[in-house]
Order: structure tokens, then sequence, then C-alpha cells
């Protein structure tokens, strides 16, 4: 009898491991929705008014992981980008991304990227 017990709670175990790895096949997506102009908005030096959509990238630092982005007003600013997110390889200065950007608290003085796409048209 104990040793059925212990199969039975072994079994109850290695069924409740195999859910834990389970993985989504795709975690991040791209969200869905029409592509628009972004714009950057500074408001008392503060970069807390960018708003998310089109950006043309202006230059690249992948040492620093930054991109410099021009909206359609013609504002520019530097972005910090997860290099785990984004491959810096991919774009060159003239091409289009789309961005999506991170809350930041308040007080930070500088555009974090949360999610990055270059644009195919």
């Amino acid at each position: 009898m104990l040793q059925r017990r212990i199969f039975l709670s072994t079994l109850a175990m290695l069924g409740t491991v195999g859910a834990w790895a389970q993985r989504p096949a795709h975690p991040i997506a791209r969200p869905i929705r029409p592509l628009a102009p972004g714009r950057f908005d500074w408001r008392d030096g503060v970069a807390g008014g960018a708003m998310p959509g089109i950006y043309t990238v202006v230059s690249v630092d992948s040492g620093d992981e930054t991109l410099q982005l021009r909206d359609q007003e013609g504002r520019t600013g530097l972005v910090h980008v997860d290099g785990d997110i984004f491959d810096f390889d991919e774009v060159k200065a003239g091409d289009e991304v789309e961005v999506d950007f991170k809350v930041q608290d308040p007080g930070v003085k500088r555009f974090e990227a949360g999610g990055i796409w270059k644009v195919q048209r």
C-alpha cells in the first residue's frame, strides 16, 4: 500500500512539472492597430509625452543601444532600446520603425522603447 502511495504522488508531481514547462509559441507579438505617425512631446525637459507610432531612423548606435528618431513634425529624440528585443543590424538611417514606449517614472528624462518593429512597406 505504501508503494502505491509513493508511485501516485510521484506521478502527480511529474504531471505538474510538465505544466510549468509549457511556454507560448510566440510570446511577443506585434500589436494589431493601424499604423500612424508617432510624436515626440517634450514638456519641461521631461521625455514623458512620446506617442507610439511610426518614426524615421536618423542614426543607429548599437554600442549604446540607442536610436535617434525623427517624428513627422521634424522633432528628434534619442530612444533607448533593449538589444534583446531588437536587432540593430536590421535598420539604417532613413528606415521607418514603429515604436511603443515604456511608461517612465516621474522625473525620468529619457525615452525607452517597450516594443519596436521595422516597418515593411
